[in-house]
């Protein structure tokens, strides 16, 4: 029983660090930082081109998917059945199912706090978002993270883009790709997408490609109105080493469509915080 409660525990705790800290990532598997300009093109293509990205981006007030998610995490490599629930600026929910689609865990990420309710254990995790981000060199906020999910381009810390972004990226061009970039001090945002406006992958690069995550869109399919990725790939390293990442499979897609997400507790249920959580598995662990 201690076998299985640490792996459905692993499978949580490490989907939630991931997505937190995915940017203490891997060098791009695609090597993206080699793109070179070509002929310098017009400023009026690339406008018209960031233009289309933003008019052809995921829009939807709600959306809803069954998903597989593989995660890997140094030897380990876990999978889990996972419901994925967004409400549009407002709640990104996981409910993690890893036996028969009964419900453990569930994760919900809100514009000020993360929630994490442990079924087995009548645990439950609430830490101000806002302060979390804020110790992250990344400068990301909750509609960042709603972004990468949401297969859309996102300047750190603005919570929506609209054509005046434009001057927030430098552009540059490969055959039949684009590449946006957004730089800041030791830290860079790159963007790849094809020349009609599809986003392909995310990446942050931390000093110079050091550290970097690289977030990847897989598998484009038409589901009712949405052309949509059915698989996203987020992948970690440093310069020396793979540090894992994990990979999610999307099916069953609905968009605007009533969504509940309720994270009302019983009295049952204890606080505790993501350092007691992180202790009581390494000792389990250790057992």
């Amino acid at each position: 029983m201690k076998r299985l409660n640490l792996l459905c525990s692993l499978s949580a705790i490490g989907i939630i660090i991931v997505l937190l800290f995915l940017l203490n990532g891997c060098r791009s598997r695609k090597e993206i930082g080699d793109i070179t300009p070509s002929k310098e093109k017009t400023e009026i293509v690339f406008q018209e081109h960031f233009a289309a990205l933003l008019t052809d981006a995921q829009k939807f007030r709600t959306l809803s998917a069954k998903t597989d998610v593989k995660l890997r995490m140094e030897n380990k490599t876990l999978s889990s059945r996972v419901d994925l629930k967004i409400v549009r600026d407002s709640a990104i929910m996981l409910s993690i199912q890893p036996f028969f689609g009964i419900e453990m865990f569930k994760v919900v990420f809100l514009p000020e706090q993360i929630i994490l309710i442990d079924r087995m254990n009548k645990r439950f995790l609430s830490e101000n978002y806002t302060e979390l981000l804020e110790k992250l060199p990344s400068g990301l906020n909750f509609y960042n993270i709603q972004d990468l999910f949401c297969n859309r381009i996102f300047v750190p810390g603005e919570n929506a883009l609209s054509e005046k972004n434009f001057k927030d990226f430098h552009f540059k061009e490969d055959g039949e790709l684009v590449q946006l970039v957004n730089e800041h001090p030791f830290i860079s945002y790159i963007f790849i997408t094809d020349r009609n406006a599809k986003l392909l992958s995310s990446s942050i690069l931390f000093n110079e490609g050091e550290y970097a995550l690289e977030w990847n869109y897989r598998k484009f399919r038409q589901f009712d109105t949405l052309f949509y990725p059915s698989e996203m790939d987020a992948n970690l390293s440093n310069d020396k080493k793979d540090l894992g990442g994990l990979t999610i499979n999307l099916s069953r897609i609905q968009t605007d469509i009533p969504v509940d997400i309720h994270t009302t507790l019983s009295s049952r249920y204890k606080r505790v915080t993501l350092s007691q959580i992180l202790k009581s598995l390494q000792e389990s662990n250790n057992k």
